[in-house]
């Protein structure tokens, strides 16, 4: 199953239709994500339907975009990583292969 929650998983939740083991997922989501939390909270007390829909709309716009900040601010991380080990790799050849000239030219 896909780790995204959709508003289809919140509007379901807010009508108590969501199966338990998606449901317990939400809440685990919820649990780690306070502004979801918030945001189900207060709209679990909405009567109009439509505006919920509206708002779960917004809410998961928000939330995607905040997941792609998450992963925007990881890339860095890792290729900087990959950089260094790159950078290592060619200095351990660089003195191999001086190593190399040096024994063939004085041996």
């Amino acid at each position: 199953m896909d780790k995204r929650i959709d508003e289809q998983h919140i509007l379901q939740y807010l009508e108590g239709t969501l199966r338990p083991d998606e449901q317990h997922r939400l809440e685990a989501v919820m649990d780690q994500d306070p502004f979801l939390r918030d945001a189900v909270e207060g709209l679990s007390g909405m009567p109009d339907k439509q505006r919920v829909y509206q708002i779960v709309l917004q809410i998961n716009k928000h939330l995607r975009k905040h997941s792609a900040i998450k992963r925007k601010r990881m890339l860095p991380f890792i290729e900087q990583k990959l950089l260094l080990w790159a950078s290592v790799l060619i200095l351990f050849l660089l003195v191999l292969l001086a190593w190399w000239v040096l024994k063939t030219k004085l041996g």
